[in-house]
């Protein structure tokens, strides 16, 4: 399933279980997560809801901006890490960072209402068993300030997974918070301040905060983008609303996340391992 501003979906895998007890170790190789760009250099953040069996895993990670520590797929194997290690997102995890590029694995917050215990639990399986990975995707994320105290302790845990601190964690409220407090307090590294259609994204405006952080601390996600005219429209948006990293796909709802938008995806990387929409 997959609502509006956040994104679950139900992939089904093959996967073996292997038991686990708390953080073990984090990526010893792959990217870096330090360095900030601007909108001149925009990178993507492809939220890869397919299957690691098809060809996409391989599109997508060859043709994302390889610059200042690489672009990120967020990978989702069952509405998070599923039941066990699944070699195949092994082997596209190792593929995507041969070409430079960063992976995260997906777990879902119920805006505030899931248990950190369930939270860890589902981080302690990504790194038990995808100890490559570079990080943690926090959807359904709250906006509410209130709820800070509940991110920073999943923000210092996912920290601590790594063993050296090297993971990144990336949240998506599916919108954007009516002040900076994820990124100042800090409860993330990256945060996605919108989700939704291109209609609705080509008059929708940035909140004045996000000028005082570096473009590279936000993702935009558009989906439902109608063809590659349509596409230049929203990465001209982008820029002006301080996208630094950007995924655009003609993709609909109930599950716009399933596929990497055909013509779309060739358009908004128009040179492999170079900024999107350049």
């Amino acid at each position: 399933m997959l609502v509006t501003g956040s994104l679950l979906v139900v992939h089904a895998t093959s996967a073996q279980a292997i038991p686990t007890s708390g953080p073990t170790s984090g990526p010893t190789s792959g990217p870096t997560w330090g360095d900030k760009w601007g909108t001149a250099d925009q990178h993507s953040l492809v939220p890869a809801y397919f299957p690691p069996s098809s060809d996409l895993w391989h599109t997508m990670c060859k043709r994302m901006n390889r610059s200042k520590g690489g672009s990120t797929a967020v990978m989702n194997p069952s509405n998070g890490p599923g039941l066990g290690v699944d070699p195949e997102y092994v082997d596209v995890i190792d593929y995507c960072h041969d070409k430079e590029q960063k992976v995260v694995g997906s777990t879902h917050t119920s805006y505030g209402a899931r248990s950190t215990a369930e939270v860890k639990a589902e981080i302690d399986d990504y790194y038990a068993w995808y100890p490559e990975i570079d990080g943690i995707f926090l959807n359904e994320m709250s906006n509410d300030e209130a709820d800070a105290d509940y991110y920073a302790e999943l923000y210092e845990y996912v920290k601590d997974a790594s063993g050296s601190g090297g993971s990144s964690v990336v949240g998506n409220p599916g919108a954007a918070a009516a002040t900076d407090w994820q990124l100042s307090t800090p409860v993330v590294d990256k945060v996605v301040v919108f989700q939704g259609t291109d209609n609705t994204y080509l008059t929708w405006t940035a909140p004045d905060w996000v000028e005082d952080h570096p473009a590279s601390d936000f993702v935009h996600l558009v989906y439902a983008t109608a063809d590659v005219a349509a596409l230049g429209e929203v990465c001209d948006r982008s820029r002006e609303q301080h996208a630094g990293s950007i995924y655009i796909t003609d993709d609909t709802l109930p599950n716009q996340w399933d596929t990497l938008g055909g013509p779309l995806w060739k358009a908004q990387t128009p040179v492999k391992g170079e900024p999107a929409c350049d």
